[in-house]
């Protein structure tokens, strides 16, 4: 089978921050180089993501669209890391209520990220890897 028509290597586990348990878990696309959903509280919540991922690169080598994306600011997520720094306020956080967000994957395809700026490179990121696989195929 081409390498272009192989499923992704992808990996989930649980997500650590300079050392230390998160408590949550996350999906990786080796291929891609990418997050490919947002930090999540069970493996179950992260395999789902991985599913997501395969099935939007099975679309994009059938049908290639655009993967536009576009970011998103979670008030839900926005609240907790609050809560974070008030309850640890030396903590440097890595993660935030930003959010790459795509139509075409069905949602937050990245971890949440502290600034719209930092969301912003990872959506170009998204976008990249999904023309490549559209160019491969």
């Amino acid at each position: 089978m081409p390498p272009e028509h192989q499923d992704h290597s992808l990996s989930v586990g649980r997500l650590e921050n300079e050392g230390f348990d998160t408590d949550c878990e996350g999906a990786f696309c080796i291929d891609c180089s990418m997050w490919i959903g947002p930090h999540r509280d069970t493996e179950e919540e992260a395999e789902g993501d991985a599913s997501r991922h395969r099935e939007a690169v099975r679309q994009q080598r059938q049908r290639p669209s655009a993967h536009a994306a576009r970011v998103t600011f979670d008030e839900h997520e926005a609240e907790f890391m609050k809560g974070l720094l008030d309850e640890y306020p030396e903590d440097d956080p890595h993660f935030g209520p930003y959010f790459a967000d795509f139509s075409d994957c069905s949602g937050h395809v990245g971890l949440g990220r502290v600034t719209e700026e930092e969301a912003a490179a990872e959506a170009q990121e998204h976008h990249a890897a999904f023309q490549k696989i559209a160019a491969a195929s």
